[in-house]
């Protein structure tokens, strides 16, 4: 028995490394990961009355001739008593175009906005979203795009009932409903991944992103920030970087109610690689250091600590291997606790959980975004509207 009570100084270190890396871990994950929870819970005890502002809601369609078929019934048989809905139609696609001049015949609701196909140096989505800002009716902005769905047909009295004097922008979740495959399965984690992230950070008054599936502002806050201008230079940005920007601790609130969330499914890899890129592309000029922190912890999360676990595993292995048991404990420990974590965050975001796959995202996802990374490194020029155009 004393044998197993001698430890040599580099198991002392190596465990007492594990121990305190596990720690940081687990609080990074108890903290963050239950914050939206904890906030659903405290927003559901508040009985506030809705209010019913006038909305216009912003649909962006890029050649989404199908999409736009599907989806936008349930856009324009919202329970709210007044609201018009603009189609941002990104380029003159003549399907598109056909389909929304006929179905405006008989919604007096529905309206939609062109940009030319040949325009070129400058973000079309960009573009098209100011135009249909600019036509819009009412102060009150609504924005999602045409592949996604309203959860409920209490969509919009969610998201846009909160409003007050200081509430000018409102944080909406828009879920991926995955199908089967690997990709779909991925897609999902990400979107959960990311959702949790952001709306932890908002919680906090820390706002660093907001997604455009499902995002709500003033027309006037829109004006105020002279809309896009301060990303003009790049194809992306329309949702996050203007979030960034115009976000502050009092004019921004969340909405975590199931009726407030917008649906997607049956994204193609390609597209899903673009958002990405896309993204990285303006992650460099979030303000704050929202961002930062949660990679920080991803890194001791899937990285550091992992490696030094293995790492006090082995050396135990030929020496103590009392060691080697604690640091395989606090590894499985580690993996249990986010996978529970996870799973209760897919239930109340309406996800499916998909908590098997873990245990091959929570190294893969990482890996698969260091290669987007390295990618993007090589297609930075791809970024700037002066240089190529490229839809994001």
């Amino acid at each position: 028995m004393e044998q197993f009570l001698v430890f040599s100084p580099i198991e002392i270190i190596l465990a007492g490394a594990t121990t305190f890396l596990f720690l940081m871990v687990l609080l990074y994950l108890l903290i963050v990961f239950t914050r939206p929870r904890r906030f659903l819970k405290k927003q559901n005890g508040t009985d506030e009355e809705k209010k019913q502002l006038p909305v216009s809601v912003i649909i962006y369609a890029c050649g989404q001739t199908e999409s736009l078929r599907d989806n936008l019934p349930a856009f324009l048989s919202q329970d709210y008593p007044d609201y018009e809905v603009i189609v941002a139609n990104d380029g003159s696609d003549s399907d598109s175009d056909e389909l929304l001049r006929t179905i405006e015949q008989s919604e007096s609701r529905l309206y939609h906005t062109n940009i030319p196909d040949e325009t070129r140096y400058l973000s079309r989505k960009k573009l098209a979203l100011t135009l249909a800002v600019k036509a819009a009716k009412h102060e009150i902005l609504l924005f999602t795009e045409a592949d996604c769905a309203p959860a409920s047909e209490h969509w919009i009295s969610e998201m846009c009932g909160d409003y007050d004097d200081k509430t000018s922008l409102v944080l909406g979740f828009s879920r991926y409903s995955s199908g089967k495959g690997f990709f779909n399965k991925l897609v999902a984690y990400d979107n959960l991944l990311n959702a949790v992230r952001q709306f932890a950070s908002a919680i906090k008054h820390k706002t660093y992103a907001g997604n455009g599936r499902n995002l709500s502002y003033r027309k006037s806050l829109f004006f105020k920030h002279k809309g896009y201008y301060q990303s003009l230079n790049l194809h992306a940005g329309a949702d996050d970087l203007f979030v960034n920007e115009a976000s502050t601790r009092e004019n921004t609130r969340i909405m975590l109610h199931a009726d407030s969330f917008t649906e997607y499914h049956d994204m193609e890899a390609v597209t899903f690689k673009d958002i990405k890129i896309g993204r990285m592309a303006t992650e460099k000029y979030y303000r704050g250091v929202s961002l930062t922190f949660h990679r920080f912890f991803t890194f001791l999360g899937v990285l550091l600590f992992p490696a030094v676990a293995v790492l006090t595993l082995v050396i135990g292995l030929f020496g103590n291997w009392m060691i080697s048991i604690w640091a395989g404990l606090l590894l499985v420990i580690r993996f249990v606790v986010k996978a529970i974590l996870l799973h209760r965050n897919a239930r109340l975001f309406g996800q499916k959980p998909h908590t098997f796959w873990l245990i091959i995202f929570d190294w893969y996802h990482p890996l698969y975004d260091f290669y987007l990374h390295l990618y993007h490194q090589s297609k930075k020029k791809n970024d700037y509207t002066f240089i190529i155009n490229d839809k994001y």
